[in-house]
């Protein structure tokens, strides 16, 4: 298993948002507003596709 995660960039022992992590961790520190604004807009993307399908698919969550 471990041979798969090399051979595909990973390092077995990081989580799997590592990279994300790191990238939040640099918008943070230099307090990159932009970056975060474009981020949350991609989110609430993201997040308006998953409304749509589920109402399509008549699922009520909560």
């Amino acid at each position: 298993m471990q041979e798969n995660f090399v051979d595909q960039g990973m390092v077995a022992d990081r989580h799997r948002m590592y990279e994300e992590f790191v990238a939040f961790e640099t918008m943070i520190a230099h307090h990159d507003l932009a970056a975060a604004k474009q981020r949350m807009a991609h989110s609430l993307a993201v997040m308006n596709v998953v409304d749509a399908a589920l109402a399509d698919a008549g699922i009520k969550l909560g």
